[in-house]
């Protein structure tokens, strides 16, 4: 619709949505629908904090964001509400 809108339309336009939203799935955990939804919110809240809470310009709310997404990936690689990994007998 913005590039319709805009009369513009080239192939990088959701690329960064189509990234914020895998890291959002990544951290709530894969397979898990509440995991994904928690890891949006938890996003969502990231860049917020990062825009109006950090002395440093708005710019850099991404990188805050993705800063924070890979300390939370080596934290708990598996994400925070990740399924439980089935046995094999």
């Amino acid at each position: 619709m913005n590039g319709l809108y805009y009369n513009e339309i080239n192939f990088g336009m959701g690329l960064f949505l189509g990234v914020a939203g895998f890291s959002a799935a990544i951290i709530g955990g894969m397979g898990n629908f509440y995991g994904a939804l928690v890891g949006g919110f938890l996003f969502a809240a990231l860049q917020t904090i990062g825009t109006v809470a950090l002395p440093i310009p708005s710019a850099y709310r991404d990188v805050f964001t993705f800063a924070v997404v890979i300390l939370i990936m080596t934290w708990r690689p598996t994400g925070l509400l990740a399924e439980a990994p089935s046995e094999r007998v």
